[in-house]
């Protein structure tokens, strides 16, 4: 029996993680990268989002079928804490993450 890989839900705002347009930053490209090499590499069997609202959620499912990915996208709101939690881990674009201790 193999022990499934660790996953991570990604804190989703699609503008964190647009990499087209004339107003990319460092930042975003950075973050959109990880999470498409994520995505590609990670050896997940679903991918996770939390996010704001499900306009968000929306979004994380879009972002992954425009890499062209199979797996299934799912995602928790802020109502959704305990779920989260048993994720365990959460990436955030960006370096304050004050507003989520």
């Amino acid at each position: 029996m193999t022990t499934p890989r660790p996953n991570v839900a990604f804190f989703f705002a699609g503008a964190k993680y647009r990499t087209a347009g004339d107003t990319v930053v460092g930042r975003q490209s950075a973050s959109g990268g990880f999470l498409k090499g994520f995505i590609r590499h990670g050896g997940q069997r679903e991918l996770i989002a939390y996010a704001d609202d499900t306009n968000g959620l929306k979004e994380f499912e879009a972002f992954v079928r425009d890499t062209g990915s199979p797996l299934p996208a799912r995602g928790y709101l802020p109502l959704s804490m305990a779920g989260l939690a048993a994720v365990g881990t959460l990436f955030r674009p960006g370096p304050g993450l004050g507003p989520l201790a």
